[in-house]
This record gives C-alpha cells, structure tokens and sequence, in this order.
C-alpha cells in the first residue's frame, strides 16, 4: 500500500532549520531527549549533558547525519571533535553506514591533535615549520630534556625524576597556552622555566612538535592571522565536541576562536553543540576544567541554564543495573555545582 512521506516545513528565515521526521530511520531507538539534541535548531547552540552509557556517542553521530541528510548541511561545514582516534573511526564508520554514498572525507572529524595536526599540515609554513614535521610522544620529550640537561646545563647528576617533572611542567604550561617567554620567572620555577626555553628552540630546530605544541601553533595562528580566522569560522558552521569536561584551557581558547562568523558584515554564530558529563572529570590533572568550561561556553554562547532548549539533559542509562546508579547518585547529589540531574 503506498504511503505518503512526510515533508518537511522550512522556515522563510533560514533553510537550515531542523525538523523533526517523525518516520525518519535516523531516528528511531532514540529515547525522547536524545531524538530532541540530534533535531535541535541549527540557529542556536546547545550543550548536552550527558551521563555515563545515556547514548551520548550515538546522539553525537545521529547528529551529523541528520544535518547531512536534512538540513542541506554539507560535510566541509562540519568541524566534530572527539576523545580518541576509536572514536573518531566508529563514529566515521557509523555515518557511513547510516548515510551510505556519501563522501566525508571533506568532513573533520577527529581528536582535538588530529585536527590541529590536519591545520598545520596545510599551513605550516605560516608557522615556521616544513610540511614533514614530526610529531614527538611524552616518552621523545623525555630524552630531549634529558639530552639538554647534559649537553647544555651539564647537570649529569639530576635525579631520575627531575626530567619528568620538567616535562609535566612544560606540558602543564602549553595547555594553560603559556609560552616560556609568557611566564614570569620565580624560584620555584626559574630553573624548569630555563629548560622549556632551550626546549622550544630545539624542537623548532629540528622540526618537531609535542601534542601541546600543535594546538598551541593552531591557536596562536588563528589569533595572528585574522584573514585565515575568518575564512575557518565562515568555513566550519556546524561545531561539535565530545567530552566537553575534559577540555583544556588552550582547547576551550581553540574553539571560542571559531564561534563567530561574518555573514555579509554581520556577525553571525556558528552553531556549537558541546556534549559532557559535569558529574566527572578526571583529566583535571593537564589542564582540564569542567565546570569552568560549561559555565564559560554558557556564558560565550548566550545560554540560559533554564532553558531547556539550550541545554539538553540525556538521563536514560543503558549501561549500569539500578543498584549501581542508586550508589553512583547518592554521591554524586553531594555536588551542589551540578547541571544535570541523575540517571535513571
């Protein structure tokens, strides 16, 4: 028997308002919030909280597809940021598969170092670096610290945990966004501040980078070179993040640098969805900032906490037996600071 589809109605305002479908295979399964975070308006942004196993990860890639396939979206106007490389993969694979045909390879889709890594490719002569750079892990930081100890302080009798301290230090600094030449020298830090300098020369020496250095680079080109900044936001118009808790600092200032576009001499914003958990955060220890970094994109993005449009809650818990979130939500309720409410 023939059945007649569903259209959509599209605004006079703007072809890129979302509507709900209902018979659309995107979304079926999904529970109610999570049908209304992937079909929100592309005209605002919206933060998602969500807890542990609550679908966040399928809600993200539902998401793109539903711009993709209805909202006239094209996959170079997407910039989505996630945790790991897995992730980045299965979500990748999954929009395949929902979206078959379709190409993404013009889509960024990536971690937070692959995506600064995919900029600097293409730009790394505004940077001062030769396209073949390499990208050095903690353990190369560790041997060229090492190595500047020797060679050019000639300390040979530092304890064993001396370069490591060093390199958390100069680490910790990057993801603040502070260059040695940002810090102002005290005893406590005089000496670790000496080493980072003598570091930043060598590795731009020999053409390498850590993982703070390529966001780093990143943000600090998108500040200088306005022109390139303009071209990024007008470029990127639908931003998505993943484990918004965990973002550093440097990562939070990464992003506000592409919150805004210029839309014919008028200032526009790009549509964000930032997606999180405020009941955790354990990469506090290198630099992340949880509730600061919801407050602040609340604030950056005009977001009323009371509005349920802004912020979407995904309460269902796929994961966990009642008695492990009956335990999981009595201490949790202890954090006054909270946004989201408990899992169910």
């Amino acid at each position: 028997m023939y059945r007649k589809k569903k259209t959509t109605r599209v605004s006079s305002t703007t072809d890129l308002i979302t509507n709900e479908i209902n018979d659309d295979k995107l979304l079926h399964d999904l529970n109610p919030q999570q049908k209304r975070a992937v079909t929100c308006s592309t005209n605002q942004s919206t933060l998602v909280l969500s807890g542990a196993g609550s679908g966040k990860t399928r809600v993200l890639t539902s998401r793109i597809a539903y711009l993709l396939k209805n909202c006239n979206v094209k996959p170079y106007q997407i910039f989505a940021v996630t945790f790991t490389n897995k992730a980045a993969l299965e979500m990748r694979h999954r929009i395949s598969q929902m979206l078959p045909g379709i190409q993404l390879n013009d889509m960024w889709l990536g971690t937070f170092h692959g995506l600064a890594n995919r900029f600097l490719r293409i730009h790394c002569k505004m940077v001062g670096l030769k396209s073949d750079f390499l990208i050095i892990d903690p353990d190369d930081q560790l041997t060229i610290v090492k190595k500047i100890l020797k060679d050019e302080i000639n300390e040979k009798n530092f304890y064993t945990d001396k370069p490591k301290a060093i390199v958390n230090y100069i680490n910790k600094c990057k993801e603040e966004g502070k260059r040695s030449s940002d810090i102002i020298p005290k005893n406590e830090n005089r000496f670790k501040q000496l080493i980072y300098t003598k570091y930043e020369k060598y590795i731009y020496e020999e053409n390498k980078v850590d993982f703070g250095e390529l966001i780093l680079l990143t943000k600090e080109l998108l500040e200088k070179e306005i022109d390139l900044r303009i071209h990024y936001s007008k470029k990127f118009q639908f931003i998505l993040v993943d484990e918004f808790q965990d973002t550093s600092t440097l990562q939070m200032d990464w992003l506000k640098l592409m919150m805004d576009r210029d839309d014919q001499n008028k200032i526009v914003r790009n549509c964000f969805m930032a997606v999180g958990d405020d009941d955790q955060s354990i990469y506090a220890f290198r630099g992340a900032q949880c509730i600061n970094n919801i407050e602040e994109y609340l604030k950056a993005l005009y977001l009323d906490r009371e509005n349920p449009e802004h912020i979407i809650k995904l309460e269902q818990n796929y994961r966990s037996t009642n008695i492990v979130l009956e335990a999981a939500n009595s201490v949790i309720d202890h954090n006054h600071s909270r946004l989201s409410d408990n899992l169910e």
